[in-house]
């Protein structure tokens, strides 16, 4: 007589809240092959998740390809290498199943396509999709021939798509005709103009979170002043290379905002630094922005070698900050081969222990605002990261 164990004869409902954590290889290849039951399971499971990249094995692909149904696929994500040397990762699963079968895609994700297999991918989707997200990243293609922006501005109308993230050069986005009726509710992309903002804020009422990488706004004084945008609740700028001054002339037109990020790529200039910390972030917010309930930044600029972090940190150690919005920030400072750098970022809640964005070649020294016993304080953490390496290499230098 053969014992079953207790997980073979749980419900199968339960079983597939335990498949929605696995990817469709593990499914059908490993949980598939434990019984004749579980083989059962998995093969009439109608939520896989799929991810092949350029790092992805052929003989992967084909295996799974061969099995999967591909009706049951409801998240699918297909990156090729920006260098033509590697394997067309996405021609090849195009050749292998049937997209047009399918019919319960939800979330798509492409990376690197070439603009041929763009256009077999979009000829199917816009007339049978689902889709609730849809993610195009495209570093290689600077510019789409008409028939592909067509097809695009048809991707982006589905009337289902609620998520849409766009990395394409802005070229591409300053051609997409934004759909009509309007439901995407989510939109991040690599960069814009100043006009190619304020019409998508404007084609797209129902918008409520919206990112951008890069942003040009050379002529923010011809600016004729413009609605306001209340639709807009969530914004993020990841890589700021405008003045603060341009940054809040742009969120003076985001009155509804609840979140909001700004980080900087690149190191700032010291004038950038001084500006931030000395810009009057409280009376900003509470005039402009009364509703914001998080501010995340994480901004890096150069600094004299003598600079007093909790100077610095100073405007961030009122009421305002630390009692009524319980936002902390720590100061960083750290001296490297690029020479002194100051970086100032948001925390969730005050800490002491010492932040992970340090030089592992250098002294650092951070300081952060906290609330202890109804009391605002800073804390000063000393800590000594020690590259024997490096510094091996700085006496050579010195000795010479």
């Amino acid at each position: 007589m053969e014992s079953t164990s207790h997980f073979q004869t749980l419900p199968v409902e339960l079983i597939y809240c335990m498949l929605d954590l696995l990817d469709a290889k593990d499914i059908l290849f490993s949980f598939g092959h434990v019984c004749r039951r579980f083989y059962t399971i998995a093969h009439n499971y109608n939520s896989l998740s799929i991810k092949f990249t350029y790092d992805s094995p052929i003989a992967d692909i084909r295996r799974l390809c061969r099995v999967i149904k591909p009706e049951n696929i409801v998240v699918l994500s297909l990156k090729n290498s920006l260098y033509r040397s590697k394997n067309n990762i996405i021609q090849l699963f195009l050749r292998c199943t049937f997209i047009c079968q399918m019919t319960r895609l939800r979330s798509l994700s492409i990376g690197d396509v070439e603009e041929y297999d763009l256009q077999t991918i979009m000829h199917v989707l816009i007339t049978t999709s689902t889709l609730t997200s849809l993610s195009l990243k495209m570093n290689k293609i600077k510019i789409l021939t008409n028939d592909s922006i067509v097809l695009l501005s048809a991707m982006v109308a589905i009337p289902s798509l609620r998520k849409l993230t766009l990395v394409v050069d802005r070229k591409i986005i300053d051609q997409i005709l934004w759909p009509n009726p309007y439901t995407i509710q989510e939109l991040r992309i690599r960069t814009c103009t100043d006009e190619n903002l304020f019409n998508i804020l404007h084609q797209l009422p129902n918008l409520r979170i919206f990112a951008m990488n890069e942003f040009n706004i050379q002529s923010i004084n011809q600016i004729v002043q413009r609605t306001s945008y209340y639709q807009l609740t969530s914004f993020s700028f990841n890589y700021i290379s405008i003045s603060i001054d341009k940054i809040e002339f742009l969120l003076s037109f985001f009155p509804s905002l609840i979140y909001l990020k700004l980080t900087t790529k690149a190191i700032q200039s010291y004038d950038f630094g001084k500006r931030f910390s000395q810009w009057e972030q409280e009376h900003f917010i509470g005039e402009k922005l009364p509703l914001l309930q998080k501010f995340d930044f994480d901004i890096s600029f150069m600094c004299d070698s003598n600079q007093n972090l909790e100077s610095i940190l100073t405007p961030f150690c009122t009421s305002f900050w630390l009692e009524e919005k319980h936002w902390f920030v720590t100061a960083i400072y750290r001296h490297d081969n690029w020479g002194s750098i100051l970086t100032l970022q948001s925390s969730i809640f005050s800490t002491e222990i010492f932040p992970n964005k340090l030089s592992s070649n250098a002294i650092s020294y951070s300081a952060t605002t906290r609330r202890s016993d109804n009391a605002l304080k800073r804390s000063n953490d000393w800590n000594l990261r020690i590259n024997l390496s490096w510094i091996s290499m700085v006496n050579i230098k010195c000795l010479l």
